[in-house]
């Protein structure tokens, strides 16, 4: 669900996370989980916008403006992602400092829209930082299992995949076959026996 500036025809379908202008003050009044900066409306939390008429006692009062607020219901807070959410994200594009992807599931409850992610090089894996090469651990396309830290800037969630359980569940190689992992930072094609660089996630054995 990428969110969007709703100022201009705010929408009870459309999702706000912190920082982002729901609405103008000369059209709504601010309600719960928004702040106002300058003339403006702003969420400051996640969840779906919400408004409501103004209420008239009679003819004689002034107009009112309706009001707007942010609410979260317990079904919904599985669909935005929330520190400590695990996710899985496609990768988008990289550069030597990080990763970024579009995040398609929150907690295993696959999203109609996306949200926006990274993943910086020092949060890829647990050791070695330093010697992070992103080009061989993501790559564009790839499909990541991740977990969320924060709300970063430019409304990007920062992620992790430093755990074992986390890194690359799905990928493809040059051939367009799926990879298969191989080991910990390997990942095979089955048709050519080739291998290609990855950090991959240690999916956990289910027990019967």
């Amino acid at each position: 669900m990428t969110a969007k500036d709703n100022s201009d025809n705010p929408s009870t379908n459309s999702v706000a996370i912190p920082g982002n202008k729901v609405a103008s003050l000369t059209d709504y009044n601010p309600g719960p989980g928004t702040y106002i900066s300058g003339n403006s409306i702003f969420a400051s939390l996640s969840g779906f916008i919400r408004t409501e008429p103004p209420i008239v006692l009679s003819e004689a009062d002034e107009v009112q403006l309706p009001h707007i607020h942010i609410e979260m219901h317990e079904l919904e807070k599985k669909c935005i992602p929330q520190s400590g959410s695990l996710v899985n994200a496609r990768v988008i594009s990289i550069n030597p400092r990080s990763c970024k992807v579009s995040i398609i599931a929150v907690d295993n409850t696959y999203l109609k829209h996306t949200f926006r992610g990274i993943v910086r090089k020092e949060d890829i894996r647990a050791f070695q930082k330093d010697q992070v090469e992103i080009d061989k651990c993501y790559r564009p396309g790839d499909i990541i299992r991740a977990r969320v830290i924060s709300l970063g800037e430019a409304l990007h969630y920062v992620l992790t995949t430093a755990e074992n359980e986390l890194g690359v569940i799905f990928a493809k190689g040059g051939t367009g076959v799926p990879l298969m992992p191989y080991n910990w930072e390997e990942m095979q094609c089955p048709k050519t026996g080739n291998t290609e660089y990855r950090k991959v996630a240690k999916v956990k054995e289910i027990i019967k």
